[in-house]
């Protein structure tokens, strides 16, 4: 979620409350595994339906199931094996990576050969923020996949070319 200068958050708290746009994450994220950091789990409501890994500096818990804010959590301190863990214990559940900052930063700029799609969401008014998600690939190195308009917002799957197997694979998707 962003909203036009690329902001997901103030505080450590979403800065703003948008009912069609947190029904949507919903409808994505339902029946998947979330991976977001501990700062943002503590923020959340209760996410009924969904497995979420929570990565944490500061939890020694590792490895367990805890509860932080109002839901229960697998702990992990290290991005790379709450992944494994993830697919190992859920092997058919699309895993999404939902925030924060610092997890969005480690992802897109170490993991981004991993990401099939990334679901963003630019929020129409501006909203006072002081966290931010500005790793989205450019144009040229990105394929958007469908786009959604509503009302409060736009919403995008975007998929990074990075993931095409040659360099001529990647100049055709910049073509498309």
């Amino acid at each position: 979620k962003a909203n036009g200068k690329l902001g997901i958050g103030k505080d450590n708290k979403m800065a703003w409350k948008c009912i069609k746009e947190l029904r949507l994450f919903k409808e994505k994220t339902m029946e998947c595994v979330l991976i977001m950091g501990r700062s943002t789990v503590e923020d959340l409501p209760a996410l009924k339906g969904r497995d979420i890994y929570c990565l944490s500096k500061t939890n020694n818990d590792f490895n367990r199931r805890i509860i932080i804010g109002k839901n229960t959590v697998r702990l992990f301190n290290n991005f790379s094996d709450a992944v494994r863990d993830a697919r190992a214990t859920f092997p058919d559940k699309k895993i999404f990576i939902a925030g924060g900052e610092q997890i969005y930063k480690l992802v897109m700029t170490e993991y981004i050969k991993h990401i099939n799609e990334i679901h963003i969401t630019y929020m129409k008014t501006e909203y006072q923020c002081n966290k931010f998600f500005d790793f989205i690939p450019s144009y040229e190195n990105s394929i958007c996949l469908s786009r959604s308009m509503e009302d409060e917002f736009t919403s995008y799957v975007l998929s990074p070319i990075c993931n095409a197997s040659n360099e001529e694979e990647r100049k055709y998707l910049r073509t498309l």
